[in-house]
């Protein structure tokens, strides 16, 4: 081999000076694959950790908007005021719900 092509080789990235590697040459361009291998493992198991704690923050907010909601709707019910629930009815007429506001039933006396 001449040493046009041992330049050459060197300069393109091949890490080993004669034709094959030698075993330890061998073993440390191994080394640094599994290295790199376990690097970009690594990050992509990191970014998967981040993604699901990103989609079950999502999920927590939207359940704790969803029941501000339902809250914010009881009481305008209770309060006789539309509750901002909906539905369109046969005619194609939208029809919003409201509750007549609290009702006091007497029951009678307890057993005391």
């Amino acid at each position: 081999m001449n040493t046009h092509d041992r330049g050459w080789r060197l300069n393109h990235g091949r890490r080993w000076r004669g034709h094959r590697p030698t075993l330890g040459e061998a073993m440390r361009a191994g080394n640094d694959a599994i290295k790199a291998v376990g690097i970009v493992a690594a990050i992509v198991i990191a970014y998967g950790i981040v993604g699901r704690i990103d989609y079950e923050t999502e999920r927590a907010l939207a359940a704790e908007a969803a029941a501000a909601d339902d809250r914010a709707a009881l009481l305008a019910c209770l309060n006789g005021r539309p509750s901002g629930h909906y539905f369109d009815n046969e005619r194609g007429e939208r029809v919003y719900l409201a509750c007549r506001g609290v009702e006091e039933i007497n029951v009678g006396r307890l057993k005391g």
